[in-house]
């Protein structure tokens, strides 16, 4: 229905919403085919407009939402709207300046630790103060992670604790602790079957997994960075070939070449080639899942490694650890940038 109202014979729209016009006239602006949807400022100098209400107008900038996401501020953009969980899942929340997308864990177990950006609580075996003794390990605490770490010393260390990578992407760099050519170290979340991520295997629900991330200044510097597996039990001087029933990949040699090592029952370290490599100063990240039959499976970057060996575990629990070991001429900053474990 089309009506006259003024002098100047302008016609208005049934529904639309008049507003002031050019040259003291009417302005037509038409409503939204969906009902719901609000009017919008575009600013003092133009027509407004039906449409989606910005955070900046009290609206959430946002048309729908991920069923049962959790739904994120993010500032003056739009609300984020999260993946949903599976029932009985909990959730973590991710660091303040990465993209709001929240990961959640099947068991209160889990560590999720997406960016080391700062420095551990550090103390003893003893609850004293944090010691560089050889054949002694010191606790890292994570409070703000949940995380738990026990660091070590397979050789007397320089310094007891890492330092903070200038990095933008974050890190922890472990060649502070070793300091010196031919240092090792080993980080694990305990030794023993009541660590907080040790894994009976035959009752995993799915799973269970380890993946870290890490950043090599210099590849040649490097003997050993291995991530894996091994049997419940008390650290050794000689790692990982000390332990009777191991699975690692890592870096070996100094090349950047990814390898996997694997000794079951004290039977003799076996030597995998992936065929694959990285590249000094890039940002790499190793994975070894085993699933619920104990099938392994091994990632670079999230990707399955070209070749890797079938392997059988004849124990009963495992728990997840990490070897760093200095070249024997030079040593330069690895930094530990990641890492997540647990079940799935």
């Amino acid at each position: 229905m089309v009506t006259t109202i003024n002098a100047a014979d302008q016609s208005i729209t049934q529904y639309n919403l008049q507003t002031g016009g050019a040259n003291n006239l009417l302005n037509n602006v038409a409503p939204s085919a969906t009902s719901g949807v609000p009017i919008i400022s575009q600013g003092a100098s133009a027509q407004p407009i039906f449409g989606t209400a910005v955070v900046a107008g009290g609206g959430t900038g946002a048309t729908s939402f991920t069923a049962h996401g959790a739904l994120f501020g993010n500032g003056t953009s739009a609300v984020f709207s999260g993946t949903a969980a599976a029932a009985g899942q909990g959730l973590i929340m991710p660091p303040t300046a990465s993209i709001p997308q929240p990961n959640y864990f099947t068991n209160t177990w889990n560590t999720y630790i997406p960016q080391m950006n700062a420095l551990p609580i550090m103390t003893n075996s003893a609850g004293a103060a944090a010691a560089v003794t050889i054949n002694t390990y010191n606790i890292w605490a994570m409070p703000q992670f949940g995380g738990y770490f026990e660091v070590y010393n397979t050789t007397a260390s320089t310094n007891v604790a890492p330092t903070v990578t200038a990095n933008t992407s974050g890190g922890l760099n472990l060649d502070n602790i070793t300091g010196a050519v031919s240092k090792t170290i080993e980080i694990a979340e305990g030794a023993t079957a009541n660590s907080k991520n040790a894994f009976v295997l035959a009752n995993l629900q799915n799973g269970c997994y380890v993946s870290a991330g890490f950043r090599v200044t210099t590849l040649a510097d490097v003997k050993y960075l291995y991530v894996g597996f091994r049997k419940a039990q008390a650290y050794q001087a000689t790692i990982p070939t000390g332990y009777t029933d191991y699975v690692v990949m890592g870096l070996t040699a100094g090349t950047g070449e990814v390898h996997i090592y694997t000794q079951a029952a004290s039977g003799g370290n076996s030597d995998t080639d992936t065929t694959n490599s990285v590249s000094a100063g890039s940002l790499f990240t190793i994975k070894i899942i085993n699933d619920i039959n104990n099938g392994l499976s091994f990632l670079l970057n999230n990707v399955a490694v070209g070749s890797a060996p079938s392997y059988n575990w004849g124990i009963a629990t495992v728990v997840p650890f990490i070897i760093y070991q200095t070249a024997s001429g030079a040593h330069a900053e690895v930094d530990l940038v990641s890492y997540t474990c647990g079940q799935y």
